[in-house]
């Protein structure tokens, strides 16, 4: 149950942080409430990663941010990590 509530958990996050590189990618109004929710909802996780990297302009109103794609890769590999370790002491704990 753990395992499948942490799964879930970094699912979010990875799928908000990929929503809003994707909208910037395609330079989505950022004053439409959707977008605006996006944003709110992504910026905890992307506060860490922000300056990392600069935002590479694509357009006008195009931009490919790579500190949310640092955050996207950093995020996915925690997760990974996170989940097997639980995963593994859970099989541990069903075998003693």
């Amino acid at each position: 149950m753990v395992v499948r509530v942490l799964d879930v958990l970094f699912a979010f996050i990875e799928g908000i942080l990929a929503l809003q590189l994707i909208l910037e990618l395609l330079g989505a109004n950022p004053y439409t409430r959707f977008t605006e929710w996006v944003y709110v909802m992504s910026s905890p996780f992307i506060q860490p990663f922000e300056g990392i990297f600069p935002g590479l302009p694509l357009g006008s109103d195009h931009v490919f941010d790579l500190s949310i794609f640092c955050a996207l890769i950093v995020y996915a590999a925690l997760g990974w990590f996170v989940v097997h370790v639980f995963s593994l002491t859970m099989v541990e704990r069903q075998s003693v």
